[in-house]
């Protein structure tokens, strides 16, 4: 038997092949502190896959590991039509995605990292939760508001049960959103 998340899925990919992203505007992936390289690398795959065209740009030079300091060095390398997306580890005591306006969007690595040893299986429920909220972050920073299904990334999850719970894509309305957004 099908369930929900299951339809929705089929419904995502199938309107992906007549629902373009916002194919205008490019998504620069930057990083602070120690990320995988491999974790930015997938970002790069999915957040292409899910929003529009993504590349890798390094690292972002920061003078302080504070909020501020990020955002400070990410309004830096701004660029019109494009949205700065920054990974950020080693920020303490801020939430999962905690900067987030038009053309850019931060995600905490750090608060997204599972508790206990470091297995695949962590490594692997990590990389899902950043796609997530990368996804979400990325789509906020083009003006797309949260989204009320849970097995959307813009459902704005309350705890970690309902991120591991969330879809890494957009649901089929905000996928037509999307793809509206660039026309």
């Amino acid at each position: 038997m099908r369930t929900f998340a299951s339809v929705l899925t089929l419904a995502a990919l199938l309107s992906a092949g007549f629902v373009s992203a916002a194919e205008s505007t490019r998504v620069i992936i930057r990083t602070v502190g120690d990320v995988p390289g491999a974790l930015s690398e997938r970002m790069v795959w999915w957040l292409t896959d899910a929003i529009g065209p993504a590349t890798n740009a390094g690292a972002l030079p920061v003078r302080l590991l504070t909020a501020s300091g990020v955002s400070k060095a990410a309004h830096s390398v701004a660029e019109k039509g494009a949205v700065v997306l920054v990974l950020a580890e080693g920020l303490k005591d801020e939430p999962r995605l905690f900067w987030n306006e038009p053309g850019l969007a931060v995600v905490n690595v750090s608060a997204l990292r599972p508790a206990g040893a470091a297995t695949d299986a962590s490594r692997e429920l990590l990389a899902r939760r950043v796609e997530k909220v990368s996804v979400h972050g990325t789509a906020a920073a083009l003006g797309m508001s949260d989204c009320v299904f849970l097995y959307c990334a813009l459902y704005r999850a309350q705890n970690f049960e309902e991120l591991d719970k969330q879809a890494r894509g957009l649901c089929p309305p905000c996928m037509e959103k999307l793809g509206k957004l660039g026309k």
